[in-house]
């Protein structure tokens, strides 16, 4: 896998996991097509960890700060905008 290949694919997981986190419907009842969305999603977020996991055992970075940080800088940037 190249690594242009290897940044989209971090990319897309990034998203969706945001995705799986926001659309989590733990104070409300979701409705057909959220829980469509939501479940479609993590889905899709259990087809990509073994793919990157396969990246990260080979290059030694650790996959779950990466993401962690990658999250909160996307988070950060939409509080910002919308304050």
């Amino acid at each position: 896998m190249n690594k242009e290949t290897q940044k989209k694919l971090a990319k897309i997981f990034v998203l969706v996991d945001l995705l799986v986190q926001e659309i989590d419907y733990k104070d409300r009842v979701p409705t057909k097509e959220t829980k469509a969305i939501h479940d479609k999603a993590k889905e899709l977020q259990q087809m990509l960890e073994p793919i990157l996991e396969r990246f990260y055992d080979n290059n030694s970075v650790s996959s779950s700060t990466f993401f962690l940080i990658l999250q909160n800088k996307f988070n950060y940037i939409f509080d910002k905008e919308y304050n």
